[in-house]
């Protein structure tokens, strides 16, 4: 029995998104090789370039292969029998030579008011019709395009009909890890990691004594750096173990962990924050 030879509506969208993506991409790859050209040199001769780059596409793929490469890699073709040159000559004028007229027109007929008038008005028109179309489209299940319609361009599987695999392996993927991210973004906020950080230390750390079993007052000099960012204090206080700290770095420190131990000495103080006495 012979295969049928019906495409999806979603695999001839999906071809035609495809299409836009190579188009887009090989743009990128030419922008690449002339942006270290002064700027504005090739500006006057972009419709140009555009219509140059759409036509070696054209040529490779509906030309010599009956196909576009959205199409190919979805293993889609046009019936061969349909694409006689009046109609190739017809897909190329309203597809690309149109495409430049219109860019030409907005880049170098901008003060020929008719001229402008006449182009938004079929481009308006052509708009509509096209919506029309995809409304048919999507009923019936062929001719995506507003050209292919008018060309009587039908889409056909290379291998007759072929089912549409799906893999859920990337959602399945993407929901573990967003599921997992909105967990740490639940529990990180409830860990305190600078009591979590001082029990660690504490634990690796052989058993000592505290050093400091009384109170000493920190004397500040010109060399004097922050016990905790190691940077010139900033509003200079301290906890009574002869080190000096900026005011934020200790008091972020004490409100974070209650029980809050000096990282040079491991002086621990239940006393607030004293503010360091300057000597004149």
């Amino acid at each position: 029995m012979e295969k049928s030879s019906y495409v999806s509506r979603v695999n001839q969208l999906d071809a035609d998104l495809l299409d836009k993506e190579v188009t887009k991409i090989i743009h990128e790859q030419l922008s690449n090789v002339y942006k270290e050209l002064p700027p504005g040199i090739l500006s006057k001769y972009q419709p140009e370039i555009d219509c140059l780059l759409k036509t070696i596409i054209w040529y490779c793929s509906i030309l010599r292969n009956k196909s576009t490469f959205g199409q190919q890699i979805l293993a889609i073709t046009y019936q061969k029998d349909q694409l006689t040159r009046k109609k190739l000559l017809f897909h190329y004028i309203s597809t690309i030579l149109s495409s430049y007229l219109k860019d030409v027109s907005h880049l170098r007929l901008t003060n020929h008011l008719e001229v402008q008038k006449i182009i938004a008005w079929i481009e308006c028109s052509t708009r509509m019709l096209t919506i029309i179309n995809f409304f048919r489209f999507l009923k019936i299940g062929v001719y995506p395009s507003l050209v292919d319609y008018c060309l009587g361009w039908k889409h056909t599987a290379k291998s007759g009909t072929r089912m549409r695999n799906v893999g859920y392996d990337y959602m399945n993927r993407e929901l573990i890890w967003t599921g997992f991210l909105e967990f740490l973004t639940v529990t990180l906020p409830l860990v305190n990691f600078h009591s979590m950080r001082r029990k660690i230390t504490n634990a690796l750390k052989p058993s000592v004594t505290q050093q400091h079993s009384k109170k000493q007052e920190p004397a500040m000099n010109i060399n004097t750096k922050c016990a905790i960012c190691l940077q010139r204090p900033s509003l200079p206080h301290h906890i009574n173990c002869g080190h000096i700290f900026c005011y934020y770095c200790l008091k972020g420190s004490v409100l974070a962990d209650p029980q809050f131990q000096c990282p040079l000495c491991d002086f621990s103080s239940s006393e607030e924050v004293l503010p360091v006495k300057i000597k004149i």
